[in-house]
């Protein structure tokens, strides 16, 4: 499924377990995805979009997304999610930002106008490349972050 210039998001689901897989998301006003909680994102293309290219609830996993070019963030995440193996460029804001306890690994963030990767307490920040960013990997106290390129 291909979404262009729709005047609010792409696709705009607050309920929680939804399935979003294999869709591009160009220029829409809003979001690219929003969704609720315990959703799968996976195999996704999100550009230019009016604010960021994903936003999703607590304990969701996004994989293998690409996220560039967005006004403000490239992936924004809640609480306990999962995301890994997405690319975010040039965005806005954060390249990626999540909540506490989430998993962040085998991510590829550059040259976005925020952080690469911003994380929040007991998250795991794991084999990350991260750089360009206005800050390439924010810190963590309570953090488990190890083999991350991010200069």
């Amino acid at each position: 499924m291909r979404i262009v210039q729709n005047g609010q998001s792409g696709i705009d689901l607050w309920s929680a377990g939804n399935l979003i897989d294999r869709c591009t998301f160009i220029k829409n006003g809003v979001h690219g995805i929003s969704t609720g909680g315990y959703s799968t994102i996976i195999d996704n293309t999100l550009y230019e979009n009016g604010n960021s290219g994903i936003v999703a609830g607590s304990g969701c996993t996004i994989d293998r997304n690409t996220s560039g070019n967005n006004v403000s963030s490239g992936i924004v995440t809640g609480d306990g999610s999962t995301v890994s193996g997405n690319t975010c460029f040039n965005n806005g804001g954060d390249g990626i930002s999540v909540g506490d306890g989430s998993s962040v690994t085998n991510n590829t963030c550059r040259s976005n106008t925020g952080t690469g990767i911003k994380v929040s307490d007991k998250c795991l920040v794991f084999q990350n490349t991260s750089y360009g960013n206005g800050t390439n990997l924010s810190s963590c106290s309570h953090c488990k972050i190890g083999f991350n390129y991010a200069p």
